[in-house]
């Protein structure tokens, strides 16, 4: 039983030893007009150094933040097809 007990307020206790406090200088910017991008899922940068930053929404379009502009085309869209599933 105690070590229930210990177990319990452990589980209870360390989620509030591990909250973090953002950094001080973070600041967070709007890069996109409200509107433009539709039901977004996801944001990633390319991780190539480009400053690219993919945008992945809910209807399977994934668009291009490059230069301070939302390109025009998307990267790509996957088109989702079902009927009659069943299991």
């Amino acid at each position: 039983m105690l070590r229930f007990a210990l177990l319990l307020t452990a589980m209870l206790v360390a989620p509030c030893a591990l909250a973090q406090t953002p950094p001080p200088d973070l600041t967070l910017t709007q890069i996109v007009a409200p509107g433009a991008v539709s039901q977004p899922l996801a944001v990633r940068h390319a991780g190539d150094g480009s400053g690219r930053i993919f945008i992945v929404q809910k209807n399977g379009v994934i668009r291009v933040y490059k230069n301070g502009a939302l390109v025009a085309t998307p990267l790509l869209t996957i088109s989702v097809a079902t009927s009659s599933e069943q299991g």
